[in-house]
C-alpha cells in the first residue's frame, strides 16, 4: 500500500512543474517571437487567421498598412477591419480554402488607409493545418501591385493606339495613296495609247491634271509620314523664336502652283516682325494644311486671308476663306483624333482628313485649339490658339 506523499515531496513536485511550466512558456514565447520576427521581415503584408477566420497574427506591415495598433489585432475579423464589401469577398476567399484545403491565388482591391484610396494586392492564402492534419486556420501574404497594374494598363492603352495607328496607315495607303496613284497611272496609260503630239492644249491638260494628282498624293505622304512620327514620339516639340510671317509666306510659296491653278489669291496679313515662341517645324506643318485645305475648298477665283489677333493671353491665327465650310460635323470629328473625316472638295476629290488632324494634334501638344467659324455656303474661319 503505498504512503500519501509528504508536504515536502508536494511541494517539491509543484517547483517542478513550474520550471517545466515556464520552460513552455518561453519556448512557446521564443517560437512567437521567431514567428514574428521572421513575418515581420518579410515583405508584403503577412496575416494568420483561425478557423473561425479571426486574426491570430500579422506582420508590422499589416498593422501600418490598415492603421490596426499592435495589441488590437488578435480576435478581429475582416468586417472588423474592411469595409463590407471587400471583407465580404475576403471571407468568400477563405471559406474557399476551408473547403477546400487548396491554396488561393488571387488580385484584388484594398484599402490603404493611410493615403484613404484603393490599391492592387497580390495575394497568395494557403491551409494552416495542425499536427492531425486538419485544417486549424489559413496564412496569407499580399504584395502592393499597384504600380504593375497601373503599367499593364498603359500598356494596353498603347497597344489599343499602336492598332488603330496601324489601320489608320494601312487605310491611307490602301485607299487614298492607291487611288491617286491609280488615276495618275491611267492618266499616263490614255495618253499613250491616243496623244495627238500636235495638240498642245491636251499636253497642258494633261500634265496639269497629273501634276495636280501627283502634288496631292505629294502632301499626303508627307503628311502621313509626319502623323506616323508623331505617333511613335519622334517629333521634336521643342519651341524655339521665329518669324510667323515668313512660315506664312514660305507655306504660300510651297502652294503657288495649286493656288493659281485655281485663280485663288491669298493675303498674308500678319505682320512682317511678329515673332512668336513655338516650334517652328510643327507650326510650319499646321498652316500649311490648313491653307492647303482653304485653297482646295474654296471655289475658283477666291480670296483667302490670313490673319492673326491678341484675345486675352492667346494669340488667334485665322486661315479665312469664301464660301465652302468644312462644316460642324466634321469639325466635330476633327476634335477626336480616333476618326478621320474627309469631304468633298471643289474639285470632287476625296481627301483623307489626315492633315487636319494632324493640325489638331499638334496644336494640343501646345495647350492650343482648332476650331471653325462658318455657315456652310458662306465665309469660313478656321483659327487656331495659343501659337
Amino acid at each position: 500500500m503505498n504512503s500519501k506523499p509528504t508536504y515536502k515531496e508536494l511541494e517539491d513536485r509543484v517547483k517542478e512543474l513550474e520550471i517545466q511550466l515556464q520552460d513552455s512558456l518561453e519556448k512557446e514565447y521564443e517560437s512567437r517571437t521567431s514567428i514574428q520576427v521572421l513575418m515581420d521581415c518579410t515583405p508584403g503584408i503577412t496575416f494568420i487567421k483561425n478557423r473561425n477566420l479571426n486574426y491570430v497574427n500579422a506582420n508590422r506591415n499589416f498593422y501600418d498598412l490598415y492603421k490596426i495598433p499592435y495589441d488590437q489585432i488578435q480576435g478581429k475579423t475582416d468586417y472588423d477591419i474592411f469595409p463590407l464589401e471587400l471583407a465580404k469577398k475576403y471571407n468568400e476567399d477563405d471559406l474557399k480554402i476551408l473547403e477546400s484545403g487548396l491554396p488561393l491565388y488571387v488580385e484584388e482591391m484594398t484599402l490603404d488607409k493611410n493615403i484613404d484610396r484603393g490599391i492592387y494586392m497580390a495575394t497568395r492564402k494557403i491551409p494552416w493545418f495542425d499536427d492531425r492534419g486538419n485544417i486549424c486556420g489559413i496564412y496569407g501574404i499580399s504584395f502592393d501591385i499597384s504600380e504593375i497594374k497601373l503599367a499593364q494598363e498603359r500598356l494596353e492603352l498603347k497597344e489599343k493606339e499602336l492598332n488603330y495607328t496601324k489601320d489608320k496607315f494601312f487605310s491611307i495607303i490602301g485607299h487614298d495613296i492607291r487611288v491617286p496613284i491609280g488615276n495618275i497611272k491611267m492618266l499616263i496609260d490614255l495618253t499613250l495609247i491616243d496623244f495627238q503630239l500636235s495638240d498642245k492644249q491636251q499636253i497642258i491638260n494633261t500634265m496639269q491634271d497629273i501634276q495636280k494628282r501627283a502634288s496631292s498624293t505629294c502632301d499626303l505622304l508627307e503628311n502621313l509620314l509626319f502623323w506616323a512620327k508623331s505617333q511613335l514620339n519622334e517629333i521634336d516639340y521643342r519651341p524655339s523664336e521665329f518669324n510667323l510671317f515668313k512660315i506664312f509666306e514660305n507655306s504660300i510659296s510651297e502652294l503657288k502652283e495649286t493656288s493659281i491653278q485655281k485663280g485663288v489669291t491669298i493675303y498674308n496679313l500678319i505682320p512682317e516682325n511678329h515673332i512668336i515662341i513655338a516650334n517652328p517645324n510643327r507650326i510650319k506643318t499646321v498652316f500649311r494644311n490648313l491653307i492647303s485645305n482653304a485653297i482646295m475648298f474654296s471655289p475658283n477665283n477666291k480670296k483667302i486671308f490670313l490673319t492673326i489677333k491678341k484675345e486675352k493671353r492667346n494669340w488667334i491665327v485665322a486661315v479665312i476663306h469664301e464660301d465652302i465650310s468644312i462644316c460642324a460635323v466634321n469639325l466635330q470629328k476633327l476634335t477626336d483624333n480616333t476618326e478621320n473625316f474627309s469631304n468633298p472638295r471643289t474639285y470632287y476629290e476625296k481627301g483623307s482628313g489626315l492633315g487636319l488632324i494632324l493640325c489638331n494634334e499638334f496644336i494640343q501638344k501646345q495647350d492650343g485649339n482648332v476650331w471653325e467659324e462658318s455657315e456652310l455656303g458662306k465665309e469660313t474661319n478656321l483659327k487656331v490658339s495659343s501659337v
